[in-house]
């Protein structure tokens, strides 16, 4: 077990100890709605790393994009058109075949032959929205949205709220018992309540206005399905990624007016309690992207047969970096690629020693899968790209040396993969025939049957 993993096993024991979750404002926990702040401020504290959005804004484009969104919001809530299903589009899109597209909505709703009565809501991104985007004429970008969001969050927690406030400042307390008085930033939690039960409300405006019946999202977002929930509408959350064991988003109390009504997995997976879900509201509906990529693009592969793909995550670049810059070094005869997480970021001083020792980095705009496709031997430690490239037939190795301490889903796993722990290990990974380990695929087959049954539940 890492040390993140303790340690999110210890603020979940003392959120419940604390009874963080007692305090509410008409029902809901705020401490619901901030437990992700307070956990990353927590971890940071503790001296652990957790992932974090690190992309840059630009404030010009923020505003124009916000200008932009706020004419496509009016258009769609005064608009006579009904949408009984809203699809919240994933927070990064991926390119394909020169578009751009968000590889769980976009093929979801391709692969199950929606036409008309859908809306893509897509956040942001710093002001950015990728073009040529697939589905773009069923696409309302919801910058002014968010922004407008924010803004009540600001002023209200000046002119603040009688009721929320009465429980914030007690919760406030209970926080700082639980946790031995951290530095968390009470002013950022303030806005960021009230900006939330605020969004709560504007959703389920929108909701009505426009006939929404169905909800699916990614990553949880609690003001969506919070206002789903409370209008009695059927929410569903689509898996983004396989988690090993505890999380800072899914882990601990479970409350239910801010949970889907069902997680959509896509593929049969081991543990499944770590999604912060009973079990039995699991359906694995499997994964629609595969589906669209059979159908769109030819399978190729580098003719460079000993390249090597390397995958990192934002936990491990400073050991990361080092580590396949000594590889590269000492196997000179070979091309290895470095890519990045989507929010992993790489000094000038990194990008350097990677170039220097003859390491390419490879553009992380283009989808994984795709990429994955050209490449014979995938080297990383837990990312869940690892998995993919065994269910593509991948040879793929773990790392195990230089502080790296990869872990399995199934303690059955390491049948599939190279447990590469020197360079000796390395080598012969490189040499060995591919794939020559067990095959095995995170995930299954699309059921469209299965998902447009659930649309007419």
């Amino acid at each position: 077990m890492r040390p993140l993993d303790i340690a999110i096993r210890e603020i979940t024991k003392k959120e419940v100890e604390h009874h963080l979750y007692d305090y509410k404002v008409d029902g809901l926990s705020l401490y619901s709605v901030i437990r992700l702040d307070v956990r990353k401020s927590v971890l940071r504290q503790w001296g652990l790393q957790s992932m974090e959005v690190c992309d840059s804004i630009k404030w010009m484009k923020v505003i124009k994009s916000c200008f932009h969104s706020f004419i496509d919001l009016l258009f769609f809530y005064y608009g006579k058109t009904k949408c009984s299903t809203l699809f919240m589009a994933f927070p990064r899109v991926d390119k394909v075949n020169g578009l751009y597209l968000d590889k769980f909505t976009d093929p979801l709703i391709d692969c199950s032959g929606l036409k008309q009565g859908y809306v893509i809501f897509e956040p942001g991104r710093g002001g950015e929205h990728k073009k040529p985007r697939y589905h773009e004429r069923s696409i309302v970008n919801i910058d002014a949205l968010s922004a407008f969001v924010a803004l009540y969050g600001v002023i209200k927690s000046v002119f603040k709220t009688k009721k929320i406030e009465l429980e914030f400042v007690e919760l406030m307390k209970s926080i700082n018992m639980a946790f031995d008085d951290i530095n968390v930033n009470s002013s950022l939690l303030r806005k960021k309540i009230y900006a939330d039960i605020f969004s709560v409300h504007l959703y389920e405006r929108i909701y009505r206005k426009k006939g929404v019946e169905a909800v699916f999202a990614t990553v949880r977002p609690l003001d969506v399905f919070c206002a789903g929930n409370n209008l009695g509408l059927k929410t569903y959350e689509l898996q983004h990624g396989v988690s090993y064991e505890g999380t800072e988003l899914y882990s601990g109390f479970r409350d239910e007016r801010l949970l889907p009504s069902y997680f959509l997995a896509f593929g049969e997976n081991e543990p499944k309690d770590v999604y912060g879900i009973s079990e039995d509201r699991i359906i694995n509906i499997g994964f629609a992207f595969h589906t669209f990529l059979n159908n769109l693009i030819p399978k190729t592969e580098l003719n460079i047969s000993n390249a090597v793909l390397v995958v990192s995550d934002p936990e491990i670049t400073n050991t990361l970096v080092p580590l396949v810059a000594g590889l590269a070094k000492d196997n000179k005869d070979m091309t290895m690629y470095y890519r990045c997480h989507p929010h992993e970021f790489l000094t000038s001083e990194q990008k350097q020693v990677l170039l220097d020792s003859g390491v390419k980095i490879q553009d992380n705009t283009i989808n994984i899968s795709i990429v994955l496709n050209q490449f014979n031997n995938i080297i990383g430690e837990n990312s869940t790209v690892l998995y993919e490239a065994i269910s593509c037939g991948k040879k793929v190795g773990k790392l195990f040396f230089e502080g790296l301490n990869p872990e399995y889903l199934s303690p059955t796993d390491n049948e599939y993969f190279w447990e590469i722990k020197s360079q000796e290990d390395f080598e012969n990974f490189i040499k060995a025939p591919v794939p020559q380990k067990k095959n095995k695929s995170i995930y299954s087959d699309f059921n469209v049957g299965l998902f447009k049954n659930l649309l007419k539940r």
